[in-house]
C-alpha cells in the first residue's frame, strides 16, 4: 500500500479497462459516493511532514493496493483467503477492514438506498496469524488490523455468499486517532476506500471452516527468551538531535554499532523528537516485553505487550494527559548472522534526513560496551574497603573520570586476571585523570585481594549496589560483570553489564577521552 498524488478525472477510460469494467460492476455505488477515475501525475511531493494530510484534503491524494487505485478483488464464496498486508507507504497509518455493501445500494437509483455504515464490518471477522512474518502465539480474531508504515500482517479472511449474484464487500481504511504528523500530532483521521472484494456465488456446503487452535498449535513459532540470558542494555532514542538517532545522524563512514554473536540484549526504545516513530530493524527481530510510561509526576505505568516485531511504532509522551516519556522494554539475541546491517525511522523522508544507525554483529570474544545517548547520575554509595572502613564513591571518584568495575566473584580467576590488567596499566588512566575502582560481592574473603593490591576494593555484602547498576538480577541471583565510566559531574556516560569480564583497556582510554568530546 502507497501514496502518490493524483490528477483530475479521466472518464474516457477503454471498454477493456479495468476502469470501465468496474463502473460497469458498480455504475450506483460508485457514481453516489462521488467515487472517480485517477491517473499517476507526480511521487515525489508526497514526502514531508504535512505533504500527505494536505494532499488528501486538497489534491485528493488516494492510497493504492499494489500500485492500484480501488481494484476489484475477486474471491469465491466460503474460501479461506490469506490475504497479506504490507504498508509500503512512507507516513500514514492504515487500519483495514471490510464492510459488505448491501444489495439495495447497487440495485437502486434512489440514493438514500446507497447509505451504510462503514462500522458494520464484515461479521466473519479476520483470523491474524503473523505479524512482520512472525508468527503469533495464538490466532487473534479481530475486525481491524492496523499497520504504521513497515508493518506486514498476515490473516485469513472468509466472505460467504449462498445468493445467487455476487455480492461486493468495501476495503475500507478505517478511521483512526493516531497521526504520523508531528505538526499535527493529535489529527484524526477519516475512513477511506482501498479496494472492492467481488465474492462470486456459492454453496453452503462449500465454506471451508476456520482453523482450530489444535491446527495453527503446528506453526513454528520464535523461541521464548530466558530473561536470565540478557547482558546488556541498548538504548535507542528515535528523533534525539533532529533527524537523528542518538543525536546523530547517519554517516555511512562512522564506526557501527557493534554487538555479539550468540548474546541475548535488552533495547531501550524511546520517540525524542519529532513525533511518533515506527522504528524498524534489519536481520534480527526482537521480542516487546513492556511499555513505560512515565508521567509528569514520575510515576510510571507499565504496560505488558508479549510480541514478536521487527517494526514498532514507537509512541512519543502526549503531553495533554501528563505524559513525561514513553519508553519500549525489548528483548533480543544475536543467533544467526554476523556482519552489518541498519536500524531506522520508517517514515522515509526521516530516514533519508539521517534518522537511520549502523548496527554489526560480530563473533569476538568480547562484547564492545555502550556509550549512552542520555546520561544518567550514578547512583551514590558507600561501602567497606579492604581495611573495613566505610567508602562512598565520592571519596573514590577521580579529578574527570571514575572506572567502575564490577566483578562476579572474589574467587573468579577471570576477575582476577581483570584486576592484574588494570593494575600494569593504572598509569595510563591516572594520566586522564581517571581512577579505577572494584566492587566485590559478599564480605571481604581473607586472601582477596592479593597483599599490597594498590587499587581501591570495595566489598558490596547485600549486592545492593550490584542491583543498583543493574550487575544484579535478584529474581535469577545472578550477579554479573560490569564496567561503568562515569564522568566528572558523577553520570553513567558508558556502560558494559556482560556475563564476561571487560578486558579492552585501549576502548576504555578512547571512551574517557571521548568524555571532552
Amino acid at each position: 500500500m502507497n501514496s502518490y498524488r493524483i490528477l483530475n478525472p479521466n472518464p474516457g477510460a477503454p471498454a477493456d479497462s479495468p476502469d470501465r469494467r468496474r463502473n460497469e460492476l458498480l455504475p450506483r455505488v460508485w457514481s453516489l459516493l462521488e467515487f472517480k477515475n485517477y491517473e499517476l501525475e507526480e511521487y515525489d511531493t508526497a514526502f514531508g511532514p504535512n505533504a500527505w494530510r494536505i494532499g488528501k484534503s486538497l489534491s485528493g491524494w488516494r492510497t493504492t493496493i499494489n500500485g492500484q487505485f480501488e481494484p476489484i478483488i475477486q474471491v469465491n464464496s466460503g474460501k479461506l483467503q490469506r490475504f497479506r498486508f504490507i504498508h509500503a507507504g512512507v507516513r500514514d497509518p492504515i487500519n483495514v477492514q471490510f464492510t459488505m455493501i448491501p444489495d439495495n445500494a447497487i440495485d437502486s437509483s434512489d440514493p438514500t438506498d446507497a447509505k451504510y455504515d462503514v462500522e458494520a464490518v464484515n461479521d466473519e471477522g479476520m483470523r491474524e496469524f503473523a505479524r512482520d512474518g512472525i508468527p503469533l502465539d495464538s490466532m487473534r480474531q479481530t475486525d481491524s488490523i492496523s499497520l504504521f508504515p513497515g508493518y506486514r500482517s498476515d490473516a485469513l479472511v472468509r466472505f460467504s455468499n449462498t445468493s445467487n449474484k455476487p455480492q461486493y464487500h468495501i476495503m475500507w481504511n478505517g478511521p483512526t486517532d493516531t497521526s504520523l504528523d508531528p505538526q499535527n500530532p493529535f489529527a484524526v483521521k477519516g475512513p477511506e476506500v482501498l479496494g472492492i472484494v467481488k465474492v462470486m456465488p456459492g454453496s453452503p456446503l462449500e465454506i471451508e471452516p476456520w482453523p482450530s487452535m489444535h491446527d495453527f498449535a503446528r506453526v513454528r513459532k520464535p523461541t521464548p527468551i530466558d530473561p536470565r540470558d540478557v547482558v546488556g542494555l541498548q538504548t535507542i532514542h528515535v528523533g534525539a538531535g533532529g533527524f537523528a538517532i542518538n543525536n546523530m545522524r547517519y554517516d555511512p563512514t562512522a564506526e557501527p554499532k557493534k554487538l555479539q554473536l550468540g548474546r541475548t540484549d535488552q533495547w531501550e526504545l524511546s520517540s525524542r523528537g519529532f513525533g511518533s516513530h515506527p522504528f524498524h530493524i534489519h536481520v534480527n527481530p526482537f521480542y516487546v516485553v513492556s511499555k513505560t510510561t512515565r508521567m509528569t509526576n514520575d510515576e510510571e505505568i507499565v504496560t505488558p505487550v508479549g510480541e514478536w516485531k521487527d517494526t514498532l511504532f514507537v509512541l512519543a509522551a502526549d503531553g495533554r494527559v501528563g505524559e513525561k516519556l514513553v519508553t519500549y522494554n525489548t528483548l533480543t539475541n544475536y543467533k544467526r548472522y554476523i556482519g552489518e546491517f541498519v536500524l531506522h525511522c520508517h517514515i522515509l523522508d526521516h530516514e533519508d534526513q539521517g534518522m537511520m544507525m549502523k548496527v554489526a554483529v560480530e563473533n569476538s570474544a568480547y562484547a564492545l560496551g555502550t556509550r549512552l545517548a542520555e546520561p544518567y547520575v550514578a547512583p551514590d554509595w558507600s561501602l567497606p574497603n579492604v581495611a573495613g572502613d566505610q567508602t562512598s564513591i565520592e571519596d573514590l571518584a577521580g579529578e574527570q573520570a571514575t572506572v567502575i568495575v564490577f566483578l562476579q566473584a572474589q574467587s573468579c580467576s577471570a576477575c582476577n586476571e581483570q584486576m592484574q590488567m588494570f593494575k600494569n596499566r593504572a598509569a595510563d588512566f591516572a594520566g586522564k585523570k581517571a581512577n579505577i575502582v572494584f566492587v566485590a560481592p559478599q564480605m571481604k574473603e581473607a586472601s582477596f585481594p592479593e597483599t599490597g593490591f594498590p587499587l581501591p576494593v570495595v566489598f558490596d555484602h547485600e549486592l545492593s549496589v550490584f542491583e543498583q547498576y543493574k550487575a544484579y538480577v535478584p529474581v535469577h541471583q545472578s550477579v554479573l560483570h560490569g564496567a561503568f565510566i562515569l564522568d566528572a559531574e558523577h553520570r553513567v556516560r558508558w556502560r558494559e553489564i556482560s556475563d564476561k569480564p571487560m578486558f579492552d583497556v585501549e576502548l576504555l582510554l578512547h571512551e574517557i577521552d571521548a568524555l571532552r568530546d
